[in-house]
């Protein structure tokens, strides 16, 4: 078949690079407004030869990846790997969240509200990784609409812009990355993972070149993670076919004349390659740039086109695209200006006998601009218009000579008009306006006889250099990656870049071991024995303890850069102690005149490592260093009693001792809680337990409340509710809950619709009648214990409560009941209490039966309560408060609450059922003889225990037995 290839010109104010793209014309990386197109498109060849900078000496290792992160304030992101933070490397970071926020002019790290660093900018270091763990960052791309993972240094800072008519920061992320590790998340994406090998190496070999002909020192990045560039969406493991390319090619670029080359692409080029002075306005083409068919691209069946018969022979039964408008706007007025007219001799109309009869021949016309360049363009038959030559049948006026009468006789015209492009767009008969080209091609029988023409629409890009579709149809044929560059890129060569070098990762340097592992156990990502695993610690391993007793009973642990948490029965401190007096200098060596590693208050906890003379090493923080032996007795380490809380008033510093001059230890948000040890420790300092050590605050930076004495419970019953300073509407809002949210009264009914509320440790108030307020369960403690604080045992003790003494049950939280005792409240033990049964029966939340031969039912969920009673076997039970503690259900039984130990029953998948005749018997058994035990009229509602097809199980008023399925309408 032949060819005839027509171009659809489009003149655009845009330059096309990359898969088809469209570059326009956009800020550049100074800031600066870039050029006109003109200018652009001749810079761009002029200087595509070119080394991306001027001198050999260039390092090509790390390319600048600006990040789209969106016009953001706050950034959440995941640390999952070994990392430093550049600018302050005594701050570990560990495998977690942390967010980025701008403040002011400044950026800042937060370990959730505790600020670790704030500053101009900062940068998170890759270091060496540990073996068989990842080593990147994650967080959310807003150009892809997720969370993406990088491998290399993420640098945060800030840039000012206008939005909304204000003038505001922002955070902008750049990723500095290894530019072979830059390809990994470039190539499946310029391409696709699943492209054959060869071709994935192909878009390395090219993405390589682009990104070193990028690197610009003087510019504040190199390269944004769009398609303005090129297609970047970080590391992800599961692209291995895209890896194993890049590993293949590494250091590989394009060449010609020894400089590296612009390697044009796109995603097909329609079967014809093309050269860039056919697409964009330039003098000459590059001397590496070629027109050529394309057989693999017209190949592919996944390359995109859309095609169109004209058949030679034309009838009424035949299809040829736009025939009427063919007709109307090309043929008619021919054959009218030629004198046709129809069989009865009127004027021509597409209505009167009029046809189209046949097609002759279709040919292109080829622009003027594709002819002069012959060295290149040899194979160029683009061209701006189809010409079609056509047969259409019509009439002609006739004098017979014999009679002298006017007669119109039959007449086949030959008819040549031309059709622009675009007026085929124009007319549907081509609907895809990403496609760029025509192809005219000739269909013949087998016989060799022409039958007709095809019309393609193809190329979807500009169609310069590599074919994306072309260079995968020849990775399926077995063809090599350099067999597909040299075929698109004639006269180039495919050679190592120099100056590329991984980068030399560091390895990082972990806090000091202070703790052994005395049984073998696992590191938990949270503090329970249920939390995943995060790894297996073996008895004699040395581990960091970071923060004792971080929650309850569990310390939180830094090993093998993992961060987690270990049970302190599996933990064993080398020798803990306590700095016996303020202002206690940790040395570098064993000598009192070395320099400070930090200096350390009175009570602060240390780590003794081991003893050299009159000295002991220590770690305090993360730091080792040396302390006299006087200086520190033995302690357990553990948390003290907490005689206070106050709330920071302001961002505060807590300090290693009592003074400004002491080493800063941890940072605490405005508005946390603050668990005071001791109030005024010191002249103007509180000593207070933070990070899991002593440390201390200015006194000033922690006012003290002294909570009111509590006189109920309130539950939100819409769907949000604010908290108000005053009780009105027009006062400062100053928090909102949720439905089912609770809030402790202080006073009920405190003004006609507001209630006095204690909120986030001040009075406040909310709306009555969005709110249900309770006074409580009434509840008699059986075993003397604390209420706390909050739901632990290690929290801080509220006060101590004797059995018999009584209180009110406001809500459970897992193990623990939240309990008012005489306007002090906090969470005591559930085991440790009785609730007092109510005067009506409470609503029954699931029914079950005894399974074992017997149950005891007990006055409190403990097995050394008294026994209330006992349930012999099949017996059914109603449940009132379901898992009312682990192994114990709380049931209604004798009109009280009991307790049954879950080992003993099993549950009934219950449903509602209801009487639907007049009268309906419950028998003791599953037939008409059983025994009545209970006469129901119609529409009582009844518990189906278990449903049958002619009788079901059911529950009613104390009552187990079987009723006749008919007469039940289940719910």
């Amino acid at each position: 078949m032949h060819h005839i290839v027509i171009y659809k010109f489009n003149t655009r104010n845009s330059i096309i690079t990359g898969k088809g793209r469209v570059l326009k014309v956009r800020t550049n990386k100074t800031g600066k407004t870039a050029r006109t197109i003109c200018v652009i498109l001749t810079v761009m060849l002029l200087f595509t030869l070119l080394p991306a900078t001027a001198g050999a000496a260039t390092d090509y290792s790390t390319v600048r990846v600006k990040l789209t992160v969106g016009t953001i304030q706050s950034l959440t992101i995941t640390v999952d790997g070994n990392y430093t933070l550049k600018q302050k490397p005594s701050a570990y970071i560990y495998r977690k969240k942390y967010t980025v926020k701008i403040s002011g002019t400044s950026v800042g790290l937060y370990d959730g509200s505790a600020l670790i660093y704030s500053g101009s900018s900062f940068t998170l270091v890759q270091n060496e990784k540990t073996e068989g763990l990842n080593n990147v960052i994650s967080l959310r791309n807003d150009k892809y609409g997720s969370t993406l993972s990088y491998l290399g240094d993420l640098e945060f800072k800030p840039y000012s812009m206008k939005k909304d008519g204000v003038i505001k920061s922002y955070i902008k992320v750049i990723n500095h990355v290894y530019l072979e590790e830059y390809l990994y998340g470039v190539v499946p994406h310029e391409m696709s993972n699943s492209f054959p090998l060869e071709a994935l190496k192909a878009q390395a070999v090219f993405a390589r070149g682009y990104a070193i002909r990028s690197m610009d020192a003087d510019a504040e990045y190199d390269v944004v993670d769009t398609s303005s560039d090129q297609v970047y969406k970080g590391y992800n493991k599961a692209n291995n076919n895209a890896i194993a390319a890049v590993n293949a090619t590494k250091f590989k670029v394009l060449k010609y004349s020894g400089k590296i080359v612009s390697t044009y692409y796109s995603a097909s080029n329609g079967g014809e390659v093309e050269i860039t002075p056919n697409i964009w306005t330039a003098s000459t083409p590059l001397p590496y740039q070629v027109v050529k068919a394309d057989p693999y691209d017209t190949s592919n069946t996944s390359t995109p086109y859309e095609k169109k018969y004209f058949p030679s022979v034309v009838n009424d039964s035949t299809s040829f695209p736009a025939r009427d408008k063919v007709k109307f706007n090309y043929i008619m007025p021919k054959l009218v200006s030629g004198g046709y007219v129809d069989k009865d001799g009127e004027a021509i109309s597409l209505t009167t006998d009029f046809s189209l009869k046949k097609l002759v021949s279709m040919t292109g016309k080829v622009p003027s601009r594709h002819t002069q360049f012959k060295d290149h363009d040899g194979a160029c038959t683009h061209v701006e218009s189809v010409t079609m030559k056509v047969i259409a049948g019509t009439y002609k006026k006739a004098v017979d000579p014999a009679t002298n009468k006017t007669t119109y006789v039959p007449e086949d015209v030959e008819v040549t008009f031309t059709i622009p492009v675009g007026t085929l767009e124009g007319w549907d008969v081509f609907t895809n306006t990403k496609l760029e080209i025509y192809q005219i091609i000739e269909k013949k029988d087998d016989a060799g006889a022409l039958t007709g023409y095809y019309l393609r629409h193809a190329r979807y890009g500009h169609g310069a250099g590599l074919s994306q579709r072309g260079a995968q149809q020849m990775g399926k044929e077995g063809l090599p990656y350099t067999d597909i560059i040299t075929f698109y890129y004639p006269k180039t060569t495919i050679e190592a870049a120099s100056n590329i070098a991984p980068p030399a990762l560091s390895k990082r340097a972990e806090p000091a071991s202070n703790a052994l592992i005395t049984t073998d156990t696992a590191l938990r990502s949270s503090a329970s024995s249920s939390a995943s695993t995060l790894a297996t610690l073996n008895k004699g391993e040395k581990v960091c303890v970071s923060q004792r007793f971080a929650s309850g009973d569990w310390h939180k642990v830094v090993y093998s850069g993992l961060t987690g948490y270990v049970h302190k029965d599996a933990v064993s401190f080398v020798s803990v102690a306590a700095v016996v007096s303020n202002a206690v200098p940790l040395k570098t060596t064993v000598d009192l005149s070395s320099a400070n590693v930090a200096v350390l208050g009175k009570d602060v906890i240390v780590n003794i490592l081991g003893a050299e003379g009159d000295f002991n090493k220590v770690e305090w923080n993360g730091k080792t260093g040396y302390l006299p032996a006087t200086a520190t007795v033995a302690s357990e380490g553990k948390k003290p009693a907490i005689s206070a809380k106050g709330t920071a008033a302001a961002a505060i510093v807590a300090k290693a001792g009592p003074g400004t001059d002491f080493n800063d230890f941890v940072s605490i948000a405005k508005g946390a809680t603050v668990e005071v040890v001791q109030k005024d420790a010191a002249s103007g300092w509180h000593k207070i337990w933070a990070g899991g050590n002593i440390a201390y605050v200015p006194s000033s930076s922690v006012p003290f409340v002294v909570k009111p004495a509590i006189k109920g419970i309130a539950t939100v019953k819409s769907s949000s509710l604010y908290v108000r300073s005053r009780n009105g509407t027009k006062y400062s809002k100053v928090g909102t809950l949720k439905k089912g949210n609770k809030v402790e009264v202080v006073k009920k009914d405190y003004s006609k619709s507001w209630h006095q509320v204690w909120y986030n440790n001040k009075i406040a108030y909310v709306q009555k009648s969005y709110v249900s307020v309770s006074s409580g369960t009434k509840a008699t403690v059986a075993v003397s214990s604390d209420i706390r604080a909050s739901a632990s045992t290690s929290s801080s003790k509220v006060l101590s409560l004797s059995k018999g003494k009584t209180v009110y049950i406001y809500y459970y939280s897992g193990s623990y009941a939240y309990v008012n005792y005489s306007g002090k409240t906090g969470y005591f033990p559930k085991s440790a209490l009785s609730p007092v049964s109510p005067s009506s029966k409470p609503s029954i939340k699931a029914y079950a039966y005894i399974a074992s031969d017997y149950a005891n039912v007990r006055s409190s969920p403990s097995t050394s309560s008294s026994v209330l009673r006992k349930i012999t076997k099949g017996k059914t039970i109603e449940i009132v408060a379901k898992n009312y503690l682990t192994d114990w259900q709380q049931i209604w039984a004798s009109s009280k609450y009991g307790y049954v130990h879950t080992s003993n029953i099993k549950f009934y998948s219950t449903i509602t059922g209801f009487v639907n005749a007049s009268s309906l018997y419950i028998r003791a058994t599953a037939s008409t003889k059983g025994k009545v035990l209970k006469k129901l009229t119609r529409g009582k509602k009844l518990v189906v225990l278990q449903k049958g097809k002619t009788w079901h199980k059911v529950f009613y008023s104390g009552t187990t037995g079987y009723v006749s399925a008919r007469y039940v309408k289940i719910k």
